[in-house]
């Protein structure tokens, strides 16, 4: 058996990471056309997904590549979209072309399990003499046995082995026809007895265990007829024999399940755009790709605010700039610093991520070394609760933010003029003044004006939310102050960075580091091995 949980983790790392793969595809570019915008996809992995919602144009992308790559017209494509591979041969030294010349690889297969699975029934069902001239005849191999105990992790059962008989001349083009019997401790039973998701699981297993060594598998939709946990499994064993054989297996799903163990840099978006045409969508996260099959992300933590203004305020900072930390987070109040500092001293949990959003008042007054979590604070400029942070640049810039509100400019002015309030019950009095009818709405445009006046501090702020659990690398810099640069922005090294290490040393070197607020600003700590 093969399937221990070590070994697992290996081959899913050495597929994504092509270890001593011979052929590495570049990249695949489909110019333009009636059917599709111009696509470009970058491959960095032995596992490509593109995962879309039924109809969106997967299959036609697949059958698009098998053609760039055999000059096989396939039957079952019906769209002339036009594929160009890059593909570099690591023996040779050679990067070659495919889909503009007669030039074929050989070794590439186009396998749709589900289809295939069926016909092969059929043509067993359709010939009455089969298991007398064919199966009882036959040679018959234990190949599947070596993925046994993942098959029955798939299937759910205690198989105690697996034969197949190969034959050949059933099929149209020469393709063999795998008859398949199983034996569950003493009972037999054979393809004509199996469930569809079964016996495509076989087949695929198979089809996938006899491939040549280093070939390209375009596999259609390997998810179909398998309950959830059955897909996990079976892409565990598709990667197990991707690593085995060194093959570069580009998929169709719309399974979230597919792409769980995959990076997002190996994953695309397929849809159709306004226009009817396929295009190709590449994100940063797996919510996203969620999304693109219609489904609801799962939630990975709980960002604690004080009130419900600084979660109005968080939550406009998300609809404008991030939609992935809006779907993979809830936002909760806590009614005070005092209730977020106390879960954040005695609460640290590793099965939800809990991040506390303090007001900007907070700033310079906790020593955050006493804190279980991560402290980070709301994006501010004047050490402020959020509230008079916004209203008192609202103060300085009237007649622009009264030409914002949907209401007759003059009377804005004169309103906002006229409001005295304290910063509680400021909003309140406006709205009042104004005749608004919808506080919240009030608000919204209000934190809006102070976002577009602010959108520095609010993207490093945004970067650290996203990054707070992981371990980043980066090119340390040095600039009168040592550095890594992320997504534009410079995160200075921490104080206990610089007097850990002595950074001279790897200035213009690769580095670990992680991201941590301290007091108002975000700094980089770095780690050294």
């Amino acid at each position: 058996m093969i399937d221990r949980k070590a070994r697992v983790s290996d081959n899913w790392r050495n597929v994504r990471d092509r270890k001593k793969y011979q052929y590495l595809i570049q990249s695949i570019q489909i110019a333009e056309n009636d059917f599709t915008e111009e696509i470009n996809i970058e491959i960095n992995s032995g596992l490509t997904s593109l995962c879309g919602r039924n109809g969106a144009g997967k299959s036609s992308l697949l059958y698009s590549i098998y053609r760039a790559l055999t000059r096989n017209d396939e039957p079952h494509s019906f769209r002339d979209i036009s594929s160009k591979i890059k593909i570099f041969d690591q023996n040779s030294k050679k990067l070659s072309e495919y889909g503009e010349s007669e030039v074929i690889f050989e070794c590439c297969e186009l396998i749709d399990p589900s289809y295939e699975a069926m016909v092969n029934k059929k043509a067993i069902i359709a010939d009455t003499t089969f298991i007398e001239d064919y199966a009882n005849e036959g040679v018959e191999s234990d190949l599947l046995d070596k993925y046994l105990g993942y098959i029955r992790k798939i299937l759910s059962k205690e198989i105690t082995s697996i034969s197949v008989v190969e034959v050949e001349g059933k099929l149209e083009d020469s393709q063999i026809l795998p008859y398949i019997r199983i034996n569950k401790n003493g009972q037999l039973y054979d393809n004509l007895c199996m469930g569809q998701g079964e016996h495509k699981v076989l087949y695929l297993i198979w089809r996938l265990a006899i491939a040549q060594k280093n070939s390209i598998i375009l596999l259609e939709e390997p998810e179909a007829f398998l309950c959830s946990k059955s897909q996990e499994y079976l892409m565990d064993v598709i990667v197990c024999i991707a690593h085995e054989k060194k093959l570069h297996v580009i998929l169709s799903t719309h399974s979230d399940l597919v792409m769980k163990n995959q990076s997002v840099s190996s994953c695309s978006i397929v849809k159709l755009n306004s226009r009817d045409k396929i295009t190709l969508i590449k994100e940063n996260s797996k919510s996203k790709y969620l999304s693109a099959l219609g489904l609801t992300p799962p939630k990975k933590g709980v960002f604690l605010v004080e009130d419900r203004f600084a979660k109005i305020k968080l939550n406009e900072i998300f609809n404008r700039y991030s939609s992935t930390l809006k779907n993979e987070y809830h936002i909760d109040i806590l009614d005070g610093e005092s209730h977020i500092l106390e879960v954040a001293k005695h609460y640290a949990s590793k099965n939800i991520h809990v991040v506390p959003v303090l007001d900007g008042d907070m700033v310079g007054k906790l020593a955050v070394d006493d804190y279980l979590i991560a402290l980070t604070f709301l994006p501010n400029i004047n050490q402020l609760p959020p509230e008079p942070e916004v209203i008192d640049y609202i103060k300085g810039h009237i007649p622009r933010f009264a030409s914002t509100i949907p209401h007759d400019t003059e009377k804005s002015i004169e309103a906002i003029n006229s409001v005295f309030a304290n910063y509680h019950d400021w909003f309140d009095e406006l709205n009042g003044e104004l005749d608004f009818g919808d506080k919240s709405h009030l608000e919204r445009i209000a934190i809006q004006f102070w976002l577009d006046e602010y959108k520095a501090p609010v993207e490093r702020f945004l970067i650290l939310l996203e990054t707070l659990t992981e371990k980043l690398t980066s090119v340390i810099c040095y600039d009168s102050q040592y550095f890594v640069q992320l997504k534009g922005h410079h995160f200075y090294a921490s104080k206990d960075s610089c007097r850990k290490y002595n950074l001279d040393n790897y200035v213009g070197k690769p580095v670990r580091y992680t991201l941590h607020c301290q007091d108002n600003e975000i700094f980089s700590k770095i780690e050294i091995t």
